[in-house]
């Protein structure tokens, strides 16, 4: 397994909200594939995918989820490789791309994905593993019940490997029980014309402006920013 570079972890959901009004100043960070496919390393391995099926707003669709191995380049030039999910289960991927820390997820959608990141990036060690998270992640995302089940509503489910699909809804019943605490510490990245993403670190830093740090404060502040190591193990 290689190991991530050290990167500036992230925003509180204050931040996120706040960068709905700043995100036309906020500095960007120009993502692309690590590999020659976006699910496999710049060695072309570690591809940690599975095919899936499933239902939304009335449209199917049979899709790879997974891992996406990812890189961003600042505007200083500093590249951090990184793995990130998809939050758009009916987007397509579409990069390269810049894009900004941001999103217009509700704190409560942000929270309920933080809490999937905290507590289980580290369980996602394999294509069935990492297929589950992205599951979850979608299920999060474009739920409009309040319920998390894979099985009905919004987001539904129609086809996974055997497993897959239940070890995403665990997880799932463990945030939806408080189990799995909300976690506002939770990088969200965004830009128009493709996937949204969620990852466990900041890749790059994307410096928010003195104004936006001001509307920030106002809300809320935000999480000091520390350097971490964390394994390219999930996505």
């Amino acid at each position: 397994m290689s190991i991530l570079p050290r990167a500036l972890r992230t925003f509180a959901a204050a931040a996120l909200v706040a960068t709905a009004a700043i995100g036309a100043q906020a500095n960007t960070v120009h993502v692309t594939q690590q590999g020659s496919w976006v699910f496999n390393d710049a060695n072309g391995k570690n591809n940690w995918s599975q095919i899936v099926s499933y239902k939304m707003n009335g449209q199917y669709r049979n899709v790879y989820a997974g891992a996406f191995r990812m890189k961003a380049t600042d505007t200083a030039g500093k590249v951090t490789n990184f793995i990130g999910f998809c939050l758009q289960p009916l987007n397509w991927l579409s990069i390269p791309k810049d894009y900004t820390v941001s999103t217009n997820l509700s704190q409560s959608v942000v929270g309920k994905l933080g809490a999937l990141v905290k507590n289980a990036m580290s369980k996602v060690i394999d294509s069935q593993s990492a297929a589950a998270f992205q599951l979850a992640a979608w299920e999060i995302a474009s739920e409009t019940s309040g319920k998390l089940n894979l099985s009905t509503g919004a987001f539904k489910m129609t086809y996974a490997p055997a497993g897959t699909q239940s070890l995403a809804q665990s997880w799932l019943n463990l945030i939806q029980r408080g189990t799995w605490k909300p976690n506002l510490n939770v990088t969200l990245l965004s830009a128009p014309g493709t996937q949204n993403l969620v990852t466990d670190i900041t890749p790059a830093a994307v410096p928010v402006p003195a104004a936006g740090l001001m509307l920030i404060g106002g809300l809320a502040g935000f999480v000091g920013l520390r350097r971490r190591k964390s394994t390219q193990v999930h996505a």
